[in-house]
């Protein structure tokens, strides 16, 4: 869908941060679904298992680049708040904010995974899928065949990717949060205007409302001042800007966007829960 809609018109951050977001779920979901064949031969119990110490490093490995999909959630939730809470351009977040977003994203994870591959930290799980930080350094703990050296693997676990689910968490519930009460408010406002003669919607507008709008007034201006040689009042400019169909499509327009703050949170918490 990004690549037929490419065709018809330039991508925007929106576009290129959900590509990317979407790239690392793919590599991601492959790389889970494979993990369970290529656990350790020689220390799994599990049937069909055809791996060894190098296939778990290898999916450790690509776990850890998967926080990558993980940051991406979170800074596209930050795109939909400059845009539909603080009215940024599309050009203004390309050149201002999208590059930090993308080199973090990526630069994080993929430094944090070769770390991980330097220090052997990367080992199989005692419970769940995918091999990740786990029981470093080897043999630690108080277990059957523990050395009763402290484990790390925790700390660096959280190090690694712990603080980036809780701050993608953080981001998704308070961005969409500030966006849903904005949301609210602009609705609420509008209805309130839609019954004063006078009044003008304080709403930020879509570009092709806007120029709906000001190609509505100006061709209105024109009539008008052919007929009778005078320009348009201000109550009739109001009357104009307040055009039902555009009203109605900013509330439908703004509810949708509340429903899809929601659905975005609750998507996340139910797949990374």
């Amino acid at each position: 869908m990004a690549y037929l809609s490419r065709k018809s018109k330039p991508w925007t951050p929106y576009n290129r941060l959900l590509v990317a977001m979407s790239t690392y779920d793919i590599i991601t979901s492959i790389a889970l679904g494979a993990s369970p064949f290529l656990y350790p031969k020689e220390t799994s119990n599990k049937a069909l298992v055809y791996g060894n110490d190098a296939s778990c490093t290898f999916i450790g490995f690509v776990n850890q680049l998967s926080y990558s999909g993980t940051l991406y959630n979170g800074f596209l939730s930050v795109y939909f708040l400059l845009t539909a809470r603080f009215g940024m351009q599309n050009n203004q977040i390309a050149r201002r904010v999208e590059p930090a977003m993308h080199d973090f994203s990526v630069g994080y994870p993929m430094l944090t995974g070769f770390v991980g591959l330097f220090l052997g930290v990367y080992a199989k799980p005692e419970v769940g899928l995918g091999c990740w930080v786990n029981r470093y350094p080897e043999r630690c703990g108080y277990g059957p065949d523990g050395t009763g050296e402290p484990c790390l693997s925790g700390t660096i676990g959280w190090i690694f990717g712990g603080w980036v689910a809780c701050l993608t968490l953080a981001l998704l519930v308070v961005d969409n949060f500030v966006i849903s009460v904005y949301v609210f408010r602009q609705t609420r406002a509008t209805n309130r205007k839609s019954y004063s003669p006078t009044g003008s919607s304080t709403m930020d507008m879509d570009d092709d409302e806007s120029v709906k709008q000001t190609s509505m007034a100006s061709s209105f201006r024109t009539d008008r001042s052919n007929l009778d040689g005078n320009s348009i009042n201000q109550n009739t400019v109001s009357t104009i800007s307040m055009d039902p169909d555009i009203k109605a499509s900013q509330r439908k327009r703004l509810r949708l966007v509340s429903s899809q703050a929601f659905l975005f949170v609750a998507s996340y918490i139910v797949s990374n829960g």
